[in-house]
């Protein structure tokens, strides 16, 4: 879906998550091979990370993102369903759930979301993408959907230096960036930085272009991914 290869920013430095909370231990225990397959992934994560199926319902999460689903404040665990105070970014959910489960052997790439928080804190990014594991077709496992959640307030600021290294961002190029992946909309980032909406929307199409995407929240969740 990105169009660009690059390192999970989890898998360079960073420590695992050190245990799993089960959320609904009788779905994923049904073959002690899913329970250890389950823990071995899951071993190997460090961003807060949580399993749910076409419908939404939560599977497993690591103790991070559940602390995140309990804290309820963009987003939270209702009735063992992950939901969305807002709207339409709980339907939205839902329709990258249904793409991402429908067709088990089609590479669907993966998808994401910016879901705000209250106030004017620096948004939450949920990467999704397919949870690929060979013992789906067996054991009466649906097909599930791992969520990364990308807290941007306990990470450091975007890395000038790595974007332009990994894309050749101009520097104007990055103070754009950075503003988008602060949550800003465009109009309200080339106000910021003095420039036209022209200008800003100039900047864009050659940040598009240098990364390799077609939209700005797929550019915004590249960039969180691989700069953050």
């Amino acid at each position: 879906m990105y169009g660009t290869r690059y390192q999970h920013p989890g898998s360079a430095g960073q420590r695992p998550e050190p245990a799993l909370a089960v959320l609904d231990g009788a779905a994923v225990k049904r073959t002690r091979q899913w329970a250890a397959s389950l823990d071995a992934v899951f071993s190997l994560i460090s961003n807060p990370s949580f399993l749910v199926g076409a419908d939404a319902r939560l599977y497993a999460a690591t103790k991070s993102a559940t602390a995140l689903l309990i804290r309820a404040e963009s987003f939270s665990l209702r009735d063992g369903y992950v939901t969305f105070e807002r709207r339409d970014i709980r339907l939205a959910f839902y329709e990258q759930l249904g793409v991402l489960t429908a067709e088990p052997d089609v590479d669907c790439g993966r998808f994401g979301l910016v879901v705000p928080r209250p106030g004017r804190g620096h948004p939450f990014h949920l990467d999704l993408r397919r949870f690929r594991v060979s013992i789906h077709r067996s054991g009466g496992v649906p097909p599930l959907v791992k969520v990364d959640i990308i807290d941007l307030e306990s990470r450091p600021p975007l890395s000038r230096e790595r974007v332009h290294a990994l894309f050749g961002f101009t520097e104007r190029e990055s103070d754009l960036a950075e503003r988008l992946v602060r949550g800003e909309a465009l109009e309200e980032a080339a106000q910021a930085l003095g420039i036209s909406r022209e200008t800003a929307r100039s900047h864009l199409k050659q940040l598009f272009e240098k990364s390799d995407t077609r939209r700005q929240a797929q550019l915004v969740r590249l960039l969180v991914l691989v700069c953050g």
